[in-house]
Parts: C-alpha cells; sequence; structure tokens
C-alpha cells in the first residue's frame, strides 16, 4: 500500500562529500505489473545500493528511497488506480522537502502509472525533475472511425424496420400477389379467347417482370432499407460516439496530450530483447479482432445473400424456362413462379438479420474475453484502441537508451530480459549519470 513520505523504505544518507555540491535526492520506486513485492524496490536491494553509491560520487548528499505499492493487475483501470496512489505520495513528498531533486523510477507498466500521475498533476509537472522508465511499453490510445462503431446501430434499425414492414405488409403483399396472379391469368384466357391473340404476344414484358421484377425490387427495397438504417444511425449515435470516445480517451490515457509533459525530462531505458513488449505488440492484433469480427459478420452476410440468391435464382429460372412439354410435368414449376418475389425479398431481409446476429453473437463473445492490452469492454474498442510503444512522441523531453542482448546476457540476471535492466550495472550507472546532469 501507499507508504507515507515520512517513513521512506531505505535509510537517508546524510553525511556530506568533502568538496562536493550539496544535492538532495528523494527518489520514488514503482514497480511493474503483477509484482507489487519487486524485489528491486525493497530496502537495501542492490538496485538501490548501486545507484546510492553512483549518486554519491557525483555529489549527492542525501539519498531517499520510497516506494510505492499499486494493485498491479494489468488492466487500464488499475494502472488508473496506481497513478492516483503514485501523485497523492509524489504531492506529499514535494511538501515534505520541497528543495530537493524529486524523481520517479519505474519499470514496465510502472512507468504507464508514472506518466499518468505526472500528466495529471501541474504541480508535478512543474517541480518533479523526471522520470526514468525501465523497459516500459508507453500505451497511446488511438481514435477509430466511427464507420465501423455505426455497423451496428445500423443493422438494429434495417432489422427494426424489416420486422415492421413484414409484419405490417405481408398479408397485403400476398393478397396483391395472388390477386395478380388471377388477373394475369383471367386477362390472358380473355385474350386469347375473345381476341383470338396470343396472349404471350403482348403479355410478354409484363411477365417479365413478373419473374425478374420481383427478386429486383426487393433488393431496392432492401438497400433503402439499410441505407435508411445507416442514416439514421449516424444522425443518432456520432454525437454519443464523440462523447464515448472522449471519455475513453480522458480515463485511460497515460500522456496525452503529450503537450502537457513538454517540459518534463524523461529517460527511456529498453533492452533489444523484450518478451513484455513483444507480448503486447502481439496483443495489439487482439485488439483488431473486433474490428474483424463486425467486418467478418458483415462479409458473411453479404455471402449469405449472394448464395441464396444464386440458389434462388437458379432453381426458379431452370424450372420457368423448361420447354412446355416438360414444364407440366412439373408440378411446382407454377408455384415457384408466384413465389418469385417472395423468394428473392426473402433473401435480402434474411441477409439484413444474418448481419445482425453475427455482430450481436461476436459482441457477446468479445464481452468474455480481456485482451492483455486494451479495453475489457468491446464497445470501447471500436471507438478507441490502444498500442504499445518503445519511445514517447515529441513534444516530450526523452533521452533512450537500448541494451543489447549479448550485454543484458554477461552483466545482469534474470529470467527475462524484460527484468534485467534494472540489475544490469552498466544501466544503473547511466540512471545515476543523468539524474546528475
Amino acid at each position: 500500500m501507499l507508504q507515507p513520505a515520512s517513513e521512506p523504505v531505505a535509510a537517508q544518507i546524510s553525511e556530506p562529500v568533502a568538496g562536493a555540491a550539496r544535492t538532495r535526492f528523494v527518489i520514488t520506486l514503482v514497480h511493474g505489473t503483477w509484482a507489487d513485492n519487486a524485489p528491486w524496490t525493497q530496502t537495501g536491494s542492490p538496485f538501490c545500493l548501486q545507484l546510492e553509491a553512483q549518486l554519491r560520487k557525483r555529489g549527492a548528499t542525501s539519498v531517499t528511497f520510497s516506494r510505492i505499492s499499486w494493485g498491479g493487475r494489468n488492466t487500464h483501470q488499475e494502472r488508473r488506480t496506481g497513478s492516483i496512489q503514485l501523485r497523492r505520495h509524489l504531492l506529499a513528498q514535494l511538501i515534505q522537502d520541497p528543495s530537493a531533486r524529486h524523481y520517479v523510477i519505474a519499470h514496465s507498466h510502472g512507468g504507464n502509472v508514472a506518466m499518468r500521475a505526472v500528466c495529471g498533476s501541474p504541480t508535478l509537472r512543474g517541480q518533479l525533475q523526471g522520470i526514468v522508465a525501465m523497459a516500459t511499453p508507453f500505451l497511446a490510445f488511438v481514435q477509430q472511425s466511427f464507420r465501423l462503431a455505426l455497423v451496428r446501430p445500423a443493422l438494429k434499425n434495417a432489422v427494426e424496420i424489416v420486422v415492421a414492414l413484414v409484419a405490417s405488409y405481408v398479408f397485403s403483399i400476398a393478397g396483391a400477389l395472388l390477386l395478380l396472379s388471377i388477373l394475369m391469368a383471367g386477362l390472358t384466357i380473355w385474350v386469347e379467347w375473345a381476341l383470338d391473340f396470343p396472349a404471350s404476344a403482348w403479355a410478354g414484358w409484363g411477365w417479365a417482370y413478373y419473374r425478374w421484377g420481383g427478386p429486383v425490387v426487393a433488393a431496392a427495397v432492401s438497400a433503402g432499407v439499410l441505407y435508411y438504417g445507416w442514416d439514421q444511425a449516424k444522425n443518432d449515435n456520432t454525437g454519443l460516439l464523440q462523447a464515448e470516445s472522449s471519455r475513453v480517451l480522458r480515463r485511460y490515457s497515460y500522456f496525452q496530450p503529450e503537450a502537457r509533459l513538454a517540459n518534463m525530462p524523461v529517460l527511456v531505458l529498453s533492452s533489444a530483447l523484450d518478451e513484455a513488449y513483444s507480448v503486447l505488440a502481439g496483443s495489439w492484433w487482439m485488439h483488431r479482432v473486433t474490428g474483424w469480427g463486425i467486418r467478418l459478420a458483415v462479409g458473411c452476410a453479404i455471402g449469405v445473400t449472394v448464395a441464396l440468391v444464386v440458389a434462388v435464382t437458379f432453381i426458379y429460372y431452370s424450372a420457368a424456362f423448361l420447354p412446355a412439354n416438360a414444364a407440366k410435368s412439373v408440378g411446382w414449376a407454377g408455384l415457384l413462379d408466384r413465389l418469385a418475389a417472395f423468394a428473392g425479398a426473402a433473401v435480402f431481409c434474411l441477409s439484413i438479420f444474418v448481419a445482425y446476429w453475427l455482430v450481436e453473437a461476436f459482441m457477446q463473445v468479445g464481452r468474455r474475453a480481456n485482451p492483455g492490452l486494451g479495453l475489457s469492454d468491446p464497445a470501447e474498442n471500436i471507438v478507441c484502441n490502444v498500442r504499445a510503444r518503445r519511445g514517447l512522441p515529441a513534444p516530450i523531453q526523452t533521452t533512450s537508451k537500448r541494451y543489447g542482448i549479448w550485454q543484458l546476457t554477461r552483466h545482469a540476471k534474470g529470467l527475462l530480459f524484460h527484468s534485467r535492466i534494472y540489475t544490469h550495472p552498466p544501466a544503473i550507472q547511466d540512471i545515476a549519470e543523468w539524474l546528475s546532469r
């Protein structure tokens, strides 16, 4: 838990160095993910002892180490809470010793905690001397296009329209088609009998429309429904999506807007091989699953539509254009002839329902998955995604150094390269040199 500034973890070194400028350092150590009891942050750890010795060589008269223990879980909410803890801790230390040089040294996601803590406090931005981030995957949020987010409400509107149309007009449409069939058949008989004129000579265009027009009209109506659903979703949801995107950025971003940290020096130390960063970089692709899933759902709906159109067209027109004698022997040919419009309409209505069901199913599955990098709610991922970076963007004043694999293997200890920097003597020396600049 948060330790009071008046009770630092490591003892203060108050003996002055002869001939050296009197410089007091107050350094807060911040652990990374799943490391609330990180040994390197403890009293008398090799990291603290070596850094203290290096600073004393450079004129430090007092070095005070303290630490905070935030939850350490790999969630944005946990890091947000940790940043509030760290901010209070640093402000208390500034009040207690305003003339000392105050720094934060953080490892892994502790660097993001530190960046957010400082970014949200004008006092810390003005009085903190700097931040050292070791193996930190800096998480930057990116606002996405709202087009993808509008797919879901647009399909929902389209489904509601289709349901309303079917519920209101299916019986009237069926009656109208039945009446049209009776009228066409009666008119054909009357023309051939009363006028002695072949019906096919004048009714060709009518039958062509009857056969081809039903699916075409159904497709046009379905396209109109989708367009109306999209337009309605855009009018109703664009403002809400903008507000949601701004909320996500305010709630979870760590160093955005970057202009707030324009005057904050940051030392970034990284490894050429960083297992944690590699995992997070791969997790970014998991973030894209939400968008890909929605696109896949729409693509599957289009594929279902095309397949059904081809199947219905093949069956219907294969029967409708059979030779006369063969057609008489196929009893369902006439039925297909009458149901052409219904078949076309059913195909396009079904495609809308398939798209909506697939999108909803993916969103339900997505709610049960919490990728290691990002937001737990896929609806938030649609409007804003997060990506890991090795460095910080301008105008933040960044000094960067990356250590090679061979160098860390020879001089540092640890199972993961991600955790070797704070056991690497040259890295500790670089930190001391930067703190004493």
